[in-house]
């Protein structure tokens, strides 16, 4: 529905349009989120650590990019599958079909998608997929040796991420 009218059928527009309104928008939410809380005396992990400084595609969605959702499709769709011995890219593909997903039904469900709709959105993951894929085809992928670089300092993050022992992690997983 919006990409149509608005953009005249450029999907990759829209999706570069969407990924922008989405970055200020989750920046707003999570400072909102953290000083609501931080009232009642709460500590909120950051939703985000720059994502507007990534090198790669796979440190974008691995190590900037919400946390939560993260966390989330870590602990429910690409752990499980590595316990099973399952190959990395495939459990990475199986994530991002994931995220696709939850990104899609409630879009279909509420908005009364169409079909093409939805596969666009999920769409969007799984094209997400194949770019990290190919940086770790050639090397590019800046996940394998766990560091992040960023102007408030150098985070460094396990497979786990360190960020998962808060409670916030628990209440969402």
């Amino acid at each position: 529905v919006l990409w149509r009218s608005p953009f005249g059928g450029h999907l990759l527009l829209f999706y570069f349009l969407f990924g922008v309104h989405s970055l200020f928008a989750l920046r707003v939410l999570g400072s909102v989120f953290q000083l609501v809380w931080g009232l009642f005396g709460v500590e909120i992990p950051p939703f985000m650590n720059q994502p507007e400084l990534s090198s790669s595609v796979s440190e974008f969605w691995g190590k900037r990019w919400n946390f939560m959702v993260q966390e989330v499709l870590s602990r429910q769709v690409y752990r499980p599958l590595r316990k099973h011995s399952v190959p990395r890219a495939v459990c990475v593909f199986a994530t991002f079909v994931a995220s696709g997903l939850l990104h899609a039904i409630p879009l279909v469900a509420s908005l009364h998608a169409s079909f093409a709709e939805f596969l666009a959105v999920t769409g969007y993951f799984v094209l997400q997929a194949v770019f990290v894929a190919v940086e770790d085809i050639f090397g590019q992928s800046t996940l394998k040796d766990g560091n992040v670089k960023g102007t408030k300092g150098d985070v460094k993050m396990d497979h786990h991420h360190s960020h998962q022992h808060t409670w916030l992690w628990r209440v969402w997983t």
